[in-house]
């Protein structure tokens, strides 16, 4: 069976806030998340680092929404990875490095993360 179109996430709807964060976490949709990251344009990045910062931990320890955080470290700036840094590294550092799925959304941020940003870490 082929995949229809309709599963491609536009990165400018109108809905996007709602839309994301359902299809971040669909074994469906998650895909098509991460696809869509790896052809965003800076803003669009932007825009969505915006929608998901607040649901961060809990997408991090999300069997799919763990890989569309993952993809996003991967496109986002280091401003955005600075903002991140009491989120991931503060005080759920451990329930995250322990869990099945958020240990390697700490993995990629110290993969993609700059030197100079993660002495600020410690």
């Amino acid at each position: 069976s082929s995949k229809s179109s309709s599963n491609e996430l536009d990165l400018d709807a109108s809905n996007l806030h709602t839309t994301l964060r359902n299809w971040a976490t669909s074994p469906n949709n998650c895909v098509a998340v991460q696809k869509a990251l790896k052809k965003a344009s800076a803003k669009q990045i932007s825009k969505v680092f915006q929608i998901l910062e607040p649901a961060i931990v809990e997408l991090s320890s999300h069997a799919f929404g763990n890989h569309c955080v993952q993809t996003l470290l991967r496109m986002c700036t280091t401003q955005h990875l600075f903002r991140l840094l009491p989120r991931l590294f503060g005080t759920n550092v451990v329930k995250l490095a322990c869990d099945e799925y958020s240990n390697h959304v700490l993995q990629t941020f110290l993969h993609v993360a700059d030197s100079t940003l993660l002495t600020k870490a410690v």
